[in-house]
């Protein structure tokens, strides 16, 4: 009987395995889902552009605990919207509160969402041609900007 138990255990332990290696790739799918996705063509979002403008974007996730990140983040956007603003029909920057957008290219509809984010803060770029750029760091906001868009 106990060669039983033991046999039986020892399987047991295997399907544990098994089941915690399938939830696990479940879940690095789910939480690794694309901040950038295409598009459903029914889709809204709270801000919406198409060609030929061009935008710069600084969000943060919902419910961010203000953090020195954050206030640097904030900093370099007041920065370069000072530089670069304001906005004019063809090209937006600024800091927004919107959680979700929708580029589009003509050619393809590109949706983000911003509480997908890998770190709490961002600046989305889009230059009305490609499909839209995100970059977590503060440090290479204006290079970003100046190689992607200013010519």
């Amino acid at each position: 009987m106990n060669e039983f138990l033991r046999g039986y255990r020892t399987k047991m332990d295997s399907n544990k395995k098994t089941g915690l290696i399938i939830l696990s790739v479940t879940l690095m799918f789910y939480s690794c889902s694309s901040v950038v996705r295409l598009a459903k063509s029914d889709e809204k979002a709270a801000i919406q552009l198409a060609p030929p403008t061009q935008a710069v974007f600084f969000v943060a996730k919902e419910n961010v605990v203000a953090n020195v990140n954050l206030e640097k983040h904030t900093r370099e956007a007041d920065r370069l919207y000072d530089k670069y603003g304001p906005a004019t029909e063809i090209f937006l920057i600024g800091r927004t509160n919107a959680q979700t957008f929708i580029f589009n290219n003509k050619e393809k509809k590109w949706h983000v969402d911003v509480n997908k984010l890998k770190n709490q803060s961002a600046m989305i770029l889009f230059d009305g041609k490609h499909k839209p750029f995100i970059t977590y760091n503060v440090n290479k906001y204006e290079k970003t900007i100046l190689k992607r868009i200013v010519n």
